[in-house]
């Protein structure tokens, strides 16, 4: 009881410091409560590595928790840019290469041990991160475990890899699958993998072809992109969807009144009177 008594105050000391944007002070509290094995204390001392608001020294990484791969370079060491068009090569100093790679698989080691502990989030975004540094056969397996854990959005990103054969075989069956789970597992789930079922229509040839022509041009693939904003507006995709057609119904509907106004104007009739009662009349007359 004292232990966890301790570990709580120690959180709420993290939580205190986040609040007041002393973000150094919030990760060094959270990761006492990491080392004390608190899910809570993993996931956020992750949260704030990744997302660059505080840092962790190199003196932390000489304990027995230095589980994380190391990514050091030499000065002036010539890496592909997977940024650049051309496709050429740069020159990053170690410096810059740390800052932009190291603390990424700072933070995986916090996620993963999250993830290990039953937060199937931390797994989900163990694969986003190992998918951003185009690490796609280890974004394919946290996906997979995240989905096992029954997280209905890596299920879906799962589905993605397969759509495409990123990190996997290219397998639409496979990729079926795991949209159909997704929406099983969650509402929010309906519209983007009901959406990406459309996709799988596109042929799978074309499929590889666009994601390889969009990554070599430095991004993260244009379907990828668009799946992400999918799940995250599929209700305002819905909705704009919804009033493209409503205006096409509009348009139509005026066109169609022109139509009669026209045929009524031709015959001496009111607008609005239908070319049956037109004929009528004429009868009558």
């Amino acid at each position: 009881v004292s232990e966890q008594g301790d570990l709580m105050e120690i959180l709420f000391a993290a939580e205190d410091a986040f609040w007041n944007e002393e973000y150094q002070v919030a990760l060094y509290r959270y990761l006492q409560a990491a080392d004390a094995g608190s899910e809570v204390g993993q996931y956020n001392a992750a949260f704030l590595i990744h997302h660059g608001l505080a840092q962790i020294g190199d003196d932390y990484w000489r304990t027995e928790m230095s589980t994380t791969r190391s990514l050091e370079m030499t000065d002036g060491e010539i890496v592909e840019d997977p940024n650049n068009n051309n496709n050429n090569t740069m020159t990053l100093s170690q410096d810059e290469w740390n800052a932009k790679y190291k603390a990424m698989d700072h933070a995986l080691v916090f996620y993963r041990l999250s993830g290990l502990q039953g937060f199937a989030k931390s797994l989900n975004i163990v694969g986003d991160i190992e998918y951003s540094l185009e690490r796609y056969e280890e974004a394919v397996d946290a996906y997979r475990e995240a989905s096992n854990a029954n997280f209905e959005e890596a299920m879906f990103n799962l589905g993605v890899m397969y759509m495409f054969g990123v990190g996997t075989s290219l397998d639409d069956n496979l990729a079926k699958r795991y949209f159909d789970l997704a929406i099983k597992a969650h509402p929010d789930a309906y519209i983007p993998s009901s959406l990406a079922l459309i996709v799988i229509s596109v042929p799978s040839a074309t499929r590889r072809r666009l994601f390889e022509l969009y990554r070599s041009k430095g991004s993260r693939g244009l379907a990828q992109l668009w799946l992400d904003f999918i799940w995250d507006h599929g209700d305002l995709l819905v909705l704009g969807v919804l009033i493209i057609v409503l205006g096409c119904l509009y348009v139509e509907n005026n066109r169609r009144r022109r139509r009669l106004e026209q045929a009524a104007a031709a015959t001496h009739l009111e607008p609005g009177v239908l070319a049956g009662d037109a004929a009528m009349a004429q009868n009558a007359g």
